[in-house]
Parts: C-alpha cells; structure tokens; sequence
C-alpha cells in the first residue's frame, strides 16, 4: 500500500509501540499521523517530543465509544489498531477484557468501514498459541490459549476476518512475542519481570527469579516492532498473519545477569519457588521475513541499554 499522502491513526498512540510508529511515521511522507488515545495510562510524556510536530493530531477518546472513533476516522486512510487491555487484567477484571479487546476492536472496524479506511493491521500476541504444541511455533500453530487475554485476541483476530469478508476491509495480523525497549509498560508478566528487576537492582536488593532461571524469553524491541508494523502496512499483503519475535530466546538468568552487568550492580539473584510449567518453546520467524522483509535488529544489550537509560531519566526523576 502506497502510504505517500495519507492520513493514518494509531489507537492506542501513546502506548509504548504506539509512539514508536508515530515517530517513524514521521520520516515518510505521510500527509497526517492521528494518535487515538484516551490517556488513561498517563502516557502522555511519550509523545512530548512530536506532539507539536505539524503532521501530529492529538485525538482524546475511548474505543469502547463508537462516536468517538467516528469523528476520529473522518478522512482516515489506514489505521493501526494497538488499543486493547492486556494480561494483568486477567486476573483483576476479567470483563473488562471483553469490552475493550473484543467490543472495542469491533468499534474501530466499524469505524474503519464506515469512515472509507482502505487498511488496518491488527496488534495481537503470541498468547493465541497458549500451551505449545509444536517447536518452534509457526504462523500455522493451532489457537490453545489458556487465558482470557489470549481468548480475546482471538476474538479480535477473528473480526478482522469478517469485517473482510462482508465489506472489504484490507487488514493484516501482527503476533508479538514480549516487547520491550523505553517507555515500557508493566501491565504484562514478562514486561513487569523486567521492571521490577530493574527497580530491585537499583534499590540495591537483590533480583528474583521465580524457578530455576531457565523459562525461555523472546524479547524484541519496540521500535523494531513499530517497523513491522509500518512494513506490513506499506506491503500489498492482506489478510495474513505474522509471529514478530527475534530470531533467537533468552533465559530468565541470562536476561538477568546482563541487567546486573550493565546496571553495575554486584548482586546475586535470588530463587523462589515456581508452581508453573518451564516454558522453553521458540518462535519461527521465517514468514516475517520472507513476505515482510522484516528481522529483528536491535541486540538484547543494545534494548536493555535504552530501557535503563529510560528507566533512570523517566522513572527516578
């Protein structure tokens, strides 16, 4: 899709991807970047540095409010969907999942349709899978989710398809493994394991590890995946779907060592007791790569390095 001139909205455009789009939208030669938000998360500092760009619109509203996204789509071309809640709220509110990750997706299709937008993709995650049954997991794994969070991103996934089949809509399905990178979030497992290290390290405590530091972990960088993103949109693909992960995992232990080392730190981690399954699957990321001319390229030192640079001039301020 040629995204020369266009207007295009992020949902959830404050968000720790969302922003990352936004300012690598910037360096194409788009007519309008419209970041949809409704700034719950207190995110508005990652945009502070592009909010007053010319081709940035600022548009405060809910997804689950279809007369919101209506005004928002007017004119709109494309759209990245990123607004959803996410695992935590598994476990606190559950129904909430269901408002926001389903009914809110079916809204920004709506308004997609209805608003003349020719093409959206779809923010999803790898936790469609659920409990692997092959390895590595591919594209083609069959839906064995375990979580409310996954259900719903089925649910998404599957509306995407049918807003193609009555009407048309072009889209394309993103599955991320865990991101990371500055201006993280902690609203899922993997991510909090991160901060909470960092925080721990830095209070001079020592980091946990829950089992014995050898669960597998695919970290990629936000910006790498904001990229994906603007790939799969400027690509002539629709209807497909993509794992967008890094080629290879790292353990639990290793990813904390390297926290040590590079925050200075002489610590030791601490063990606790783990009642869940090891998880050790991979994912294939030749699809990505072979259709979307997408890999990975920010190293695991290279990502950490600008989530603690973040980390100390955003969170210790």
């Amino acid at each position: 899709m040629e995204i020369s001139g266009k207007n295009i909205l992020i949902t959830g455009g404050t968000g720790q991807i969302g922003c990352h789009i936004a300012e690598q939208l910037l360096k194409e030669d788009v007519k309008k970047i419209i970041i949809f938000d409704n700034f719950s998360l207190n995110t508005e500092n990652n945009i502070n540095e592009i909010s007053k760009h010319s081709k940035i619109d600022i548009f405060k509203g809910d997804i689950t409010k279809r007369e919101d996204l209506r005004r928002a789509f007017k004119g709109v071309d494309c759209a990245f969907h990123l607004a959803s809640l996410m695992t935590l709220h598994s476990h606190t509110n559950p129904r909430s999942l269901l408002d926001v990750n389903i009914n809110g997706t079916y809204n920004v299709l709506e308004a997609c349709q209805e608003g003349g937008a020719k093409k959206i993709i779809l923010s999803s995650t790898h936790s469609v899978y659920g409990v692997p049954l092959t390895d590595p997991i591919t594209e083609e794994h069959p839906f064995n989710h375990r979580s409310m969070y996954g259900a719903t991103k089925v649910a998404a996934e599957q509306l995407c398809q049918a807003f193609r089949g009555l009407y048309g809509l072009a889209y394309i399905i993103l599955r991320y493994a865990t991101v990371y990178g500055d201006r993280q979030h902690n609203r899922g497992r993997n991510s909090k394991f991160l901060l909470d290290n960092i925080e721990r390290i830095e209070r001079g405590e020592r980091p946990v590890i829950c089992g014995d530091g050898t669960r597998s972990l695919n970290l990629i960088f936000a910006g790498d995946v904001a990229r994906a993103n603007i790939l799969a949109l400027k690509s002539d693909l629709v209807a497909e779907s993509f794992l967008i992960a890094a080629r290879e995992n790292d353990t639990e232990g290793t990813v904390v060592q390297l926290l040590l080392e590079l925050l200075g730190a002489d610590l030791t981690p601490e063990y606790r007791p783990n009642g869940q399954p090891i998880e050790k699957h991979r994912f294939c990321v030749e699809k990505a790569e072979r259709m979307l001319g997408f890999k990975a390229e920010t190293t695991l030192r290279e990502g950490l390095i600008k989530l603690i640079r973040w980390y100390r001039a955003e969170c210790q301020s």
